[in-house]
Order: C-alpha cells, then sequence, then structure tokens
C-alpha cells in the first residue's frame, strides 16, 4: 500500500512513501496500547478455551487476557497482605526448595 502515489514524467504511478513508513506514536494516544503477541497451545487447551470463551459471549484472546489480569491482580494483592502473611509465603516457599534438594 502507499501513502502517497505519484507520477513519474513518463507518466508510470510510483509509490514515494509506503504506508506506514515514518510512523510514531502521537501525543494523547493510549497510555497502555494493545500489543499483540502469540502462545503455543495443545491443541486441546485452545478448544477448551475457544469453548470457555463461547459461553461467555467474548472471544478467546479477550477471556485469556482477563484470565492473565485477574492473575495479574490476585498477585498483586497477594503481595500487599500483612506481614505475617508474607513471611508464612516466604518460608513455605523456601522450606518446599530445602526440601527438594
Amino acid at each position: 500500500m502507499c501513502a502517497e502515489l505519484v507520477w513519474s514524467p513518463s507518466g508510470v504511478p510510483e509509490c514515494r512513501r509506503p504506508r506506514g513508513s515514518g510512523r510514531r506514536w502521537e501525543a494523547g494516544t493510549d497510555a497502555d496500547p494493545m500489543i499483540t503477541t502469540s502462545v503455543r497451545l495443545p491443541k486441546s487447551l485452545l478448544g477448551w478455551v475457544r469453548r470457555s470463551a463461547a459461553t461467555q459471549h467474548v472471544r478467546p484472546s479477550v477471556l485469556i487476557r482477563q484470565w492473565i489480569e485477574q492473575h495479574r491482580d490476585a498477585a498483586e494483592a497477594e503481595g500487599t497482605g500483612d506481614l505475617a502473611a508474607r513471611v508464612e509465603r516466604l518460608e513455605r516457599v523456601v522450606f518446599r526448595d530445602t526440601r527438594a534438594s
């Protein structure tokens, strides 16, 4: 695609500026824009995600994003708990790791 099409002296159209070239983030755009990524999933897991999304009337990508956001929010909430709970979580991790060695 071409953003600026010009005609050469010989009458042949030339693309002076390909579409998308030199684009920059504009001021005032979303502070947290959506970025596309890909995840490799087993076929059976993707089927389950698609069925789950269909029952909620959303696209699979929306459902996966919701799950990731929920997990992030829960992890952040867990990290802001009281000191005793944080120490208990640390002890579980440390002692589990030392028993495995």
